[in-house]
């Protein structure tokens, strides 16, 4: 039982740090989002997010420029002429 605890503990530790190697780690992974073929646009934009939420959980600040434009950036090529005609504006 007091390994599992040890375990609990260090998981915890390691998602809530807001150290810089976690941090470095979430940027990392909020930047190199990409759409799979099969996923729905939706649930793309909701990983975005939740990487975004973490993130502002560990006190760094995404904002909701940099959240859209890593957004498109992970888009497929199908999703360029949307893009384009969205940051036209």
């Amino acid at each position: 039982m007091d390994d599992g605890k040890k375990a609990l503990e260090i998981l915890r530790q390691h998602y809530a740090s807001s150290g810089k190697p976690r941090i470095i780690s979430l940027y990392t992974e909020l930047t190199s989002l990409v759409k799979s073929s099969n996923e729905l646009v939706t649930d793309y934009v909701v990983r975005a997010e939740t990487a975004a939420t973490v993130l502002n959980s560990a006190n760094e600040n995404v904002s909701d420029s940099l959240l859209i434009a890593v957004v498109f950036k992970g888009l497929p090529e199908s999703f360029k002429p949307f893009v384009f005609v969205v940051t036209q504006e």
